[in-house]
This record gives C-alpha cells, structure tokens and sequence, in this order.
C-alpha cells in the first residue's frame, strides 16, 4: 500500500513537473504571437483609419470642385460617404483641419509637378518651374484655387506646407543664382523681389484661365510673353538689393571732430 503510495505521488509529481515543462515551453512562444498578432491588428487599424480619412478627403474635394470651401459643410461631406455627421470629428476636428489637409494633398502635387531636371539654358533652367506652376493651375485647378484663390478657405500654413513652399523657393533661388555666376543677371539681384516679379508673370493668366475674367484668347502666349518681359527687366536691374549703408563715423556720433582723439595728452 505505501509502495503504490509513493509510485502515485512519483507519478503525480512528474506529471506535474511536465506539465510545468509544457507549459514553460509555451509562454514565450505564446507571448511572441500575441504580440504580433496585437501589432497586425493595430496596423491594421491604421490602415483602416488612413482608408476612411482618404475617403473623406475625396469626398470634401468632390465637393469643393462643384460649390467652393462656403458651401460645404462637414455634415454634407459626412452624408456622402454614409457616415454621421458626429462620426466623422473622429477624423477631422474641424472643417478647417479637413481642408488643410487638402491643401497639403495639393502641395503635394505641385512639389511633385516642380522640376526637378535641369536644362542646359539657365534662362529656360530658370523660366521652367514658373512654367510649371501655371501648367498646375490647368492640370489641378481645384487645388490651385483651395491654395491660391479662395479666400474663405485661407488657413495658417503648418509646417509641412511651409517645408514643401520652402524646398520650392529654394529651388528658384538656387536657378537664379546660376545665371547670376554667368553673367546674365546683376550681381546684387534681390532675390526676394525677383521671384516675386516671375511668379506674378504666371499667377496672373493663370487665374484669369480658372475664372474666365477678363476673356482672353490665347494665355499661354500671354503667360511665355510676361515671363520673358518679366526675365528681361531682371537682367537689366529691374531690382537690386539697397546698397549697405555705411558704419556711422564714431568720433562724430560722439559730438567730436573727425580729427580729435577723445583721449587728451
């Protein structure tokens, strides 16, 4: 009886300590796929998150296109896609978070559309991405009109749209510069004043086209005409930066003779 006592209790024992075992074995293996598992199921939801936001995006664009940033409402972006008008704040906190992400997404485009291969002219180098940017107005001109031209959907630039503007202008900057090293424009070009002068050249025919006021017959000639009106004033010195003004003479901002010393022997 106490033989087969202790062959119960040895038994029971390693049964136990098997089990242990197996279990053991199992734990890290087991956290190592529910952790993976945890990780697919949030990517997965990012993904779903990032899917539904496009497809509000696209719908406020629809939207927009047709009847302007005024008319638009997040209730009316929401019926579209089938949502509540509460369930889509989960997206976007407000209708001017909306579409500032529009025009992020049309940043995007124009960055995308700047050139970025450069010509063997410096002149076409530098005509090239004012070109482009009127070709923008015609290719995008919802999203022309969200960045440039309604003034009720104007909102403060964040810093990605302000990066994107930067990389651009410093592009243009970097192209003027060449033909300044080659002789083609003024050494003291202001270069702010410059690219202002080259982009009205464009922004305007381009905004005339979205808006059919005045009427004009042929604005790509106009706009290759203004460019180059606007290229020729450069090279002539249309605008150069103010010449430095000169350090303020010491002695005589001191009440003193130029010749004195303020230092008596």
């Amino acid at each position: 009886m106490i033989l087969v006592a202790g062959i119960a209790r040895t038994t029971s024992s390693k049964t136990r300590k098997a089990q242990g075992r197996a279990a053991g074995g199992r734990g890290p293996a087991s956290s190592v796929v529910t952790s993976v598992l945890r990780q697919r199921a949030t990517a997965a939801q990012g993904d779903e998150h990032e899917r539904t936001r496009r497809k509000i995006l696209k719908a406020a664009h629809a939207l927009y296109s047709v009847r302007g940033y005024a008319s638009v409402s997040m209730r009316e972006v929401a019926k579209r896609i089938g949502f509540s008008a509460q369930a889509i704040y989960y997206y976007f906190p407000s209708k001017e978070a909306m579409f500032s992400a529009l025009a992020d997404e049309g940043l995007r485009l124009l960055e995308a559309q700047h050139p970025s291969e450069e010509l063997a002219d410096p002149l076409d180098n530098l005509r090239l991405p004012f070109l482009r940017y009127y070709d923008f107005s015609k290719s995008h001109p919802e999203y022309f009109t969200l960045l440039w031209m309604d003034p009720a959907a104007a909102t403060s630039q964040q810093e990605p749209q302000l990066a994107m503007i930067m990389r651009m202008t410093e592009d243009v900057n970097r192209r003027l510069r060449r033909c300044i090293d080659l002789g083609l424009m003024p050494a003291d070009l202001d270069f702010l004043r410059a690219g202002e002068i080259l982009l009205s050249a464009v922004h305007g025919p381009a905004v005339i086209g979205l808006t059919g006021r005045p009427p004009a017959l042929n604005l790509d000639t106009t706009v290759r005409a203004l460019l180059d009106s606007a290229m020729l004033g450069l090279q002539h010195g249309l605008v150069r930066q103010p010449p430095a003004e000169e350090a303020p003479d010491t002695a005589q901002s001191d009440g003193q003779n130029p010749g004195t010393s303020s230092i008596t022997d």
